[in-house]
């Protein structure tokens, strides 16, 4: 059996360098792709299993990227989706995107208060 010689320490490091550089440039787009993958299967399942029509489609999509842009410029957009969907609709399953802030926001409440003044 042969004897594996490691890399020198310098190499090594330049190594993960490089490939922290690489993942940093990639990870954006690798981001994105898979927001679209995503969306795809949104639009999907909302026109087969749901009825919606190309109208309603444009428009769950153009909704989408209203809140999307949100996201960018609302440092606790996340905790008030988790909110609503996670305590407000009961998807545990999806796991939170935040961290406790200490006191909680009432977005559910606020949430419904949006809707019925919607209506």
């Amino acid at each position: 059996m042969k004897a594996r010689r490691q890399l020198p320490v310098e190499i090594r490091k330049q190594i993960k360098l490089e490939s922290e550089r690489y993942w940093r440039e990639i990870e954006p787009v690798k981001r994105v792709e898979m927001a679209q993958r995503c969306l795809k299967v949104f639009l999907y399942v909302l026109n087969r299993d749901y009825g919606f029509g190309q109208k309603r489609l444009k428009a769950f999509y153009k909704k989408c990227g209203e809140f999307l842009a949100k996201a960018d410029d609302d440092e606790v957009f996340w905790e008030r989706i988790d909110r609503v969907i996670i305590d407000g609709y009961g998807f545990d399953e999806l796991g939170r995107d935040f961290t406790e802030r200490g006191k909680a926001v009432r977005v559910y409440e606020q949430h419904k208060e949006d809707k019925k003044n919607e209506n």
